[in-house]
Formats: structure tokens, sequence, C-alpha cells
């Protein structure tokens, strides 16, 4: 297949999942369950549990505090849109299901675009001022999955982290500590390698006028 039909394809496959759940089934529990598992055997026959395990340990995190914040709404009572007051069955299934639409937004991202390889969008017709944006970011993406495992064996070395019984509390905040630490190395990694594209960019265009 062409490179241009197969994106073209998952473009048109993440729009109607897009409308379809983060829209239409946004408030159906059941079904953003039955999306996420569905989603997770899509990823796990296409990559492997492992790198499935890998991107919802990544997306803990965020989903976990997501979840924790709809909870607390439950337990003191925060009002509704319709100006209703919110028990606990509503804020968890209110919350429940927008937790699921971040995981499978993440899953369903991994699942289409694991159909299209890199070589497919480098042979797209597109302009070298927008590709390097391409391959910034397939880089980028190597250097979070490569350079997370590194992060977290670091930050295992704290003394701190050395002890025998760690609680739950402890536990998260030192995974949120190290997608922080993640997030910041991107940052500066995404002006480093955004530098040196444009240099080697640079260097090409001047090389080839000559």
């Amino acid at each position: 297949m062409h490179p241009l039909a197969k994106l073209i394809i998952a473009l048109l496959i993440l729009l109607l999942f897009v409308v379809f759940v983060g829209v239409v089934w946004l408030d159906l529990l059941w079904l953003q369950a039955l999306v996420f598992l569905l989603l997770s055997l899509l990823v796990s026959l296409r990559r492997g549990w492992r790198r499935w395990l890998k991107e919802l340990k990544v997306m803990a995190p965020f989903t976990i505090s997501l979840f924790v914040v709809y909870l607390l709404f439950g337990v003191i009572g925060v009002r509704t849109a319709a100006g209703e007051r919110g028990d606990l069955p509503y804020w968890l299934g209110f919350g429940g299901s927008r937790t699921l639409v971040l995981l499978n937004s993440v899953l369903m991202l991994q699942g289409v675009f694991s159909f299209v390889n890199f070589d497919d969008i480098l042979r797209l017709p597109v302009s070298l001022r927008y590709l390097k944006f391409i391959i910034l970011g397939k880089l980028l993406y190597h250097s979070a999955f490569s350079s997370y495992s590194e992060i977290c064996f670091q930050q295992s070395l704290i003394p701190s982290e050395q002890a025998e019984k760690k609680d739950f509390r402890h536990k998260f905040n030192a995974r949120l500590a190290s997608l922080l630490a993640l997030l910041y190395f991107i940052i500066s990694e995404a002006r480093l390698k955004g530098e040196l594209i444009d240099n080697r960019i640079k260097h090409c265009v001047a090389k080839e006028n000559r």
C-alpha cells in the first residue's frame, strides 16, 4: 500500500476514535472499559505485552492522580454541571470513564501507528521544512522510552529509595518524580536535537548549492 494511503487511513481511524470514544461514548464507562481491553489486546499483539505494560507504567502517575481527584470530588460532594450535589458513585463513574479515555487515547496511537512505519512517513511528499519536525518527534519518542528505565535506576540509588518497606504514597511520589524528570529531559533533548537537525540541514543544503 502507498505510504500516503496508509497514513490517511490511520488518520481517519484516529478521527473516528476521537468522535466516538472521546465524544459520543464519553460517559459510557462499560464501553470505555471494553475499548481499553480491545486496544490492550491490539497493542500486545502488535508490539508485545511488555510494551503494553510499559505504556501503562508511564501513564500510571497521571491516571492515578486524575482518578484520585474525582474520588475526592465524590467524598466532598462537589456539584455537577447541572448544579446538583454529586455523590461518590457519580464521580467515580465520571472520573473512571475519563481516565479510561486518556489510557485509550495513548493505546490507540500506539496501535494505529504500529501499522505505519517511519520509512512510510519519510517517503511522504512533505517538504524538508516540516519533515524535520517528524524526525525530531521520532528521536524524542525513542529517547523517552530508552531513558525512562535509566532515570528509574538512578532514582533507585538515592538512599531514601533503598528502604525495604515503602508505602503506596512513597512509591507514587517516586514514580511521579521520575516522570517529571523524564519530561525535563525530553525538553532539553528537544532543544539540543532540534538545533543539531537544523545545523545538519543547513550544512547539507549549503553543500548541495556549491
